[in-house]
């Protein structure tokens, strides 16, 4: 059982790689890479976003990432809840990137919400 949350599925923002990156393959030998992201937004309790990333990108990051590594995530957000009623996040991403200043948070935003009139804010 899944459903969007929040009702706009999109979540932009940025977190920490909370377990180790271990890359693996499926049967038919294509890499994949499970990840624990482990966000804190302010004056809230942290949120934990599993997500899996495939084929070349998923041998990147996993050469990249490890344990406590900060990344900006873009992505499609479901809440999903186990038939033992535990509740989880899971993230379709559209891009997950190391990085490594807040700087590049800003930067990725406004790649992701360019300016309307196309000039500087």
């Amino acid at each position: 059982m899944s459903k969007s949350f929040p009702p706009d599925p999109r979540i932009l923002g940025y977190g920490r790689v909370g377990r180790k990156p271990e890359l693996k393959e499926t049967k038919a030998k294509s890499p994949y890479l499970s990840l624990a992201i482990k966000l804190e937004p302010k004056n809230s309790e942290p949120i934990w976003i599993s997500t899996t990333i495939f084929g070349s990108e998923a041998k990147n990051l996993a050469d990249t990432l490890g344990v406590g590594d900060m990344v900006f995530i873009d992505g499609l957000i479901t809440l999903s809840q186990s038939e033992s009623g535990a509740k989880f996040f899971n993230l379709k991403p559209n891009l997950i990137q190391k990085i490594s200043d807040m700087r590049e948070v800003a930067d990725k935003v406004d790649e992701a919400f360019p300016s309307p009139n196309g000039g500087d804010k």
